[in-house]
């Protein structure tokens, strides 16, 4: 079966954009959310790991869910989760429910976690599919997800815009960009476990365990470095 490349990117680097804005969309806005919290910075540090945390749960079963249902049906899961957990951790926080805002903040890291796993692994078959490589330009998605988002989060705060309420819009854009998205998802095949199989590469446990090091290794580095930002 041939798939149009063009949409096919397009989906793929939505998703890693995606992810990246609602991330930078949370971290933009911490200093707030330390003082509407009322903790300090190595209570803040707790607090942010528990995103890391929700990914750790949603890592375990991504491969599952995407070879069971599709890529499509599972990024429009995870996008919807990922939205209606943001809109309401913003009234969790302004009310300073630190309980309610933890359990709100795994359930954004769990399904950003198993969208990474979509993004990359509907991203290494497109770019073996295409002509030329386009990976790179697909992980460009991330890059400017984080940038959007961060000068949004700071014309808004600026404003005097609420937490509740910037998050509370956020959450409905992605809703509503999840939807759409919907649409443009139409190259992402509902199931594709033969093509798969048949382009799966053979790894080493060394290679995997090497992978994965690096990966626990960046993620670490990211979060102690969005912590002490917070000082």
């Amino acid at each position: 079966m041939t798939y149009r490349i063009g949409p096919w990117f397009t989906a793929t680097f939505a998703i890693f954009f995606a992810r990246a804005f609602l991330y930078s969309t949370f971290v933009s806005r911490g200093p707030e959310v330390m003082d509407l919290l009322h903790i300090n910075t190595v209570q803040m540090g707790v607090f942010t790991m528990l995103y890391p945390l929700g990914g750790l749960l949603g890592v375990g079963f991504s491969s599952g869910l995407v070879h069971r249902f599709g890529s499509k049906t599972v990024t429009v899961g995870i996008y919807s989760l990922a939205a209606v957990s943001l809109v309401a951790l913003g009234p969790a926080i302004t009310a300073g429910n630190v309980p309610l805002a933890s359990l709100l903040l795994i359930a954004i890291g769990l399904p950003m976690a198993i969208a990474d796993y979509v993004g990359n692994y509907e991203g290494s078959l497109a770019d073996k599919a295409s002509s030329r490589s386009i990976f790179s330009a697909i992980h460009g998605g991330y890059g400017v997800g984080m940038l959007l988002a961060a000068a949004i989060a700071g014309v808004l705060s600026s404003s005097g815009l609420p937490l509740a309420a910037h998050f509370a819009l956020i959450g409905v854009v992605t809703i509503v960009g999840t939807a759409l998205g919907v649409y443009i998802a139409r190259c992402l095949p509902f199931r594709r476990i033969a093509m798969w199989e048949a382009r799966r590469p053979s790894t080493t446990p060394d290679a995997s365990i090497s992978t994965h090091s690096c990966l626990s290794s960046s993620a670490f580095a990211e979060y102690v470095f969005m912590t002490w930002s917070y000082r």
